[in-house]
Formats: structure tokens, sequence, C-alpha cells
């Protein structure tokens, strides 16, 4: 069956967010992406530490996750317009890689917050940690009319999310929709400040593999 209308204007965008007291944030700029992505990747991973003692080889232990990382390429084409030039919207990005302007004046630099959404499946809210640029068509005159922009970004905890409790949850609990980039161990480190919490997550939901958990889950989170 061919994509309905709806799914096919979808578009992929990333909003750039500056932090303010308290864990909130406010929206600076909006991106939308003239062509969509052909591809999104995500990576998860965790610390393990591993010790060998005389008596063998125990088991590693989990030390906690580590922030999750993703990467987009964005593909810009302005060689049919008049006067396009593509270096407005690579201005854009490559300022996410420098300290959110009010951040400085404070004296503790930190970078921009962004979030990168392509429909209601995927999600990804963290910082950029590196703009690739990559020019291949080109006026006359040198102005770049055509490239592509490959964006990474890492995750970092969100401190909003323990103020913002969905209703519908089991009495006593908040709970908490896993979107690209969660695991059991970042959630259980954004809610009760330790990666090791993500036992007493699986075990509130009956999770038997707690390295797949699908994005879009709502998790019952228990009261530390």
């Amino acid at each position: 069956m061919p994509p309905s209308t709806r799914d096919s204007i979808l578009k992929a965008s990333l909003t750039i967010l500056e932090p303010k007291p308290g864990g909130g944030t406010s929206e600076l700029d909006s991106i939308e992406f003239p062509f969509n992505p052909k591809e999104w990747s995500v990576t998860h991973s965790a610390e393990w530490k591993t010790e060998t003692t005389k008596k063998g080889t125990p088991p590693p232990e989990f030390k906690g996750p580590k922030p999750a990382s993703a990467s987009v390429e964005i593909f810009l084409d302005e060689s049919d317009k008049d006067g396009g030039d593509i270096s407005t919207t690579v201005n854009r990005l490559k300022t996410l890689v420098s300290p959110e302007p009010s951040s400085v004046s404070s004296q503790k630099p930190s970078a921009p917050h962004v979030l990168f959404e392509w429909g209601e499946a995927i999600r990804f809210k963290g910082y950029v940690d590196s703009v690739a640029v990559k020019y291949t068509m080109f006026r006359g005159q040198g102005t770049p009319i055509r490239g592509t922009v490959t964006v990474a970004m890492k995750e970092f905890p969100q401190p909003t999310a323990k103020q913002n409790p969905t209703s519908g949850g089991t009495t006593g609990h908040r709970t908490h929709r896993v979107v690209a980039g969660d695991s059991l161990a970042s959630i259980a480190y954004l809610e009760y400040g330790d990666p090791n919490g993500w036992r007493r997550l699986a075990d509130a939901n009956s999770i038997d593999d707690p390295l797949r958990v699908r994005d879009g889950t709502v998790l019952h989170v228990p009261p530390a």
C-alpha cells in the first residue's frame, strides 16, 4: 500500500533550544530539512568493569550508561534557485558546536540543547558534538549550492523529566515514554540519579531484556 499523503509530507527538523534556570528550555531556532534523511543512526553503550581474581573472572560489573550518540546527514540543494546559496543554512548549523551565548556571559559555558524530530517515531534530544560539511556543487564565483552536512549528537540527562508526571500511571508511580536515545540505565539515572536503578524499572515493568525496550514504550517509574 502506498504511503498516505500525511506520511509523505512529514519533514525532519532540528530545533535549537536555550537552557533556562530550573531545567526548562525555550526555542531559539528551528531548521526544517529540505529533504528527509536517507538514514538515521543511534548508538547505545554502557561502561562495564571486569576484574580478574585468583579464583577466576567474575561477571562484568555494570558501572553506568554512556551517553547515546546519534548521527544524521542533511542534504542541501539550492542549484535551482536564482542566487541560491547553502552557506546560510550551513552557518546556522555550525553555531551549534559553540557555547550558548547566554551561558558564556554567566561564566558557565554550555552547549545549546537540540531536539531532532522526524514524524512521531523518531525523537532525540541532546547537544551537537560535531558538524561536518561536504560541498559538492558551486556557481562560477565559488558560491556553494549543493552539499551535505553530517550532524553528530550526544544525549545528556534532562532535568525536567522528574517534574512532569504523566496522568494515567499506576498510583504512586510516574511514567516515562521511551524515545530514541533512551536506555533503562539512562532513565534510571534521570529519575533516581543512579544508573543501577535500572533493575527497579525492569522489575516494575516486567522487562526480561533491558537492552531491548522499544521507542514509544510507556514505563512505570516506581518511587525511589
